[in-house]
């Protein structure tokens, strides 16, 4: 093949690296207020889709920026039949754009109503991180959002590794004042500790200032649930905002995903 091209050798392992730095990265994605468009290096091609299938060298070729709502765009750059890696945006129903959630994502409806509610922020860069796990000082601060509280009033820190000009310090000083949460001993909050499942319960349990009795679900793993988690288990089991998984486990020490908490919130808000 080499041969059949014309190319001699060396031309031919230049001509393999030109291709490799052309498509060495997935398209660019450049947004521009409620419309998007890609950009890849010159000379190359992009290609693209919106039905959310993946793009190939026959799909749809941009030519101009994209928008709407409600719908996912894939993007591939093109270069002598070879394709780069898969950009991805979506722009959901509300106009809010990200990169790391597509229209088939199952929590793409929760985390587009979370987000436009208020209730949950991105994570820059127009990225959500719907798998990534949960925090302490995350969940408080969605915790505030949901209440419209006015968090001007909150500027102390009852915590040592809290610092008032952090983003999450009036959030972590409403919740402790309100009994929502508390600290995790020696002084200390652990704001970017992960959350677990039974904790999640406990947090929203407290926020709800629930005092009625609810059972606690036979769980097959139930009694791997700590004893000062069980009431907010309880509570949420039976409101609805937290369910076991179909194998009948509830795992309490499971870490919690933000796109599981922005669905929590919204059932929440439900009740």
């Amino acid at each position: 093949k080499i041969y059949e091209s014309g190319l001699t050798f060396e031309e031919y392992i230049q001509s393999l690296k030109n291709i490799q730095t052309k498509l060495s990265s997935a398209p660019k994605v450049i947004i521009n207020g409620n419309s998007i468009t890609f950009t890849a290096p010159c000379g190359t091609q992009i290609r693209y889709t919106s039905d959310n299938h993946a793009p190939t060298l026959d799909s749809l070729k941009l030519s101009s920026s994209l928008s709407g709502r409600n719908v996912t765009y894939k993007a591939i750059a093109c270069y002598q039949g070879y394709t780069s890696a898969v950009s991805t945006v979506t722009i959901t129903k509300y106009g809010d754009i990200f990169k790391d959630i597509t229209v088939k994502d199952w929590y793409y409806t929760t985390v587009s109503d979370a987000v436009h509610q208020n209730i949950f922020s991105g994570m820059g860069d127009y990225t959500f991180a719907p798998q990534s796990t949960m925090t302490r000082a995350m969940l408080v601060q969605v915790l505030a959002n949901m209440s419209g509280i006015n968090l001007k009033q909150y500027n102390k820190s009852s915590y040592s590794d809290v610092n008032t000009k952090s983003w999450y310090a009036p959030a972590v000083q409403w919740a402790t004042e309100n009994n929502i949460v508390q600290g995790m001993g020696d002084g200390k909050f652990a704001p970017i500790t992960p959350v677990t499942r039974e904790q999640v319960c406990v947090i929203f349990y407290n926020y709800s200032k629930s005092k009625a009795p609810n059972k606690l679900p036979s769980f097959s793993d139930k009694s791997t649930i700590s004893s000062w988690a069980k009431n907010g288990v309880a509570f949420c089991a039976a409101s609805g905002i937290v369910n076991g998984y179909p194998d009948n486990t509830f795992r309490p020490r499971n870490g919690a995903t933000r796109a599981e908490v922005a669905k929590i919130s919204l059932k929440y808000l439900e009740i």
